[in-house]
């Protein structure tokens, strides 16, 4: 039912017999109608031949070539950590096609897609499945991560006279604070 990729299941079939016989390389036999063979590698690949004997005893071959063709090597990654607001840069390589998936049903079937205007709730797990022009496929995944702005607030002690001490408060907490002004205070 080929053609197959590395790691699936391979599934022969035959007709006509009361018996089977089958045989294949790396010295493969079986004697099923329609065997499987799992976990297919490429050396799995080849010509099967299947011996059919009917009940009186009269027996025919045929025989079968199946193709196992190798998995993309997939990669995901991205250019953060990022703050919300920035844009989340994704990218992948391997293959001929791509399908991103990750939180909020985020969907997306670029190689590198930008996500604009990120949000801390896109933070998580982003998948991209890379398929081959064989049709084969692999899964990489990267974790992004989007931190919340931090919510300034400013105020003083003032009203002041002349010549008094001017006092500047940030109560958010922060971990730096750079404060601008009039006359270029820095």
């Amino acid at each position: 039912t080929g053609p197959f990729c590395v790691g699936g299941t391979i599934q022969l079939n035959s007709t006509g017999g009361a018996t089977y016989a089958w045989s294949g390389p790396l010295a493969y036999t079986d004697a099923t109608q329609n065997p499987t063979i799992t976990s297919a590698t490429t050396a799995m690949a080849g010509t099967y031949t299947v011996t059919v004997t009917l009940v009186g005893g009269c027996t025919a071959s045929s025989t079968t070539d199946v193709v196992v063709n190798t998995n993309p090597i997939a990669s995901a990654g991205n250019t953060g950590t990022y703050c919300a607001g920035e844009i989340i840069q994704l990218t992948s390589l391997g293959g001929g096609t791509y399908l991103w998936s990750g939180p909020l049903a985020y969907s997306n079937p670029a190689q590198n897609p930008p996500i604009i205007n990120s949000t801390v709730s896109m933070s998580g797990t982003y998948t991209v499945t890379v398929t081959n022009a064989a049709l084969c496929t692999a899964t990489a995944t990267t974790v992004v991560t989007v931190n919340a702005l931090p919510t300034p607030m400013a105020n003083n002690t003032g009203p002041y006279c002349l010549g008094s001490v001017v006092q500047l408060n940030s109560p958010t907490g922060s971990a730096t604070d750079d404060w601008t002004g009039p006359l270029g205070y820095v």
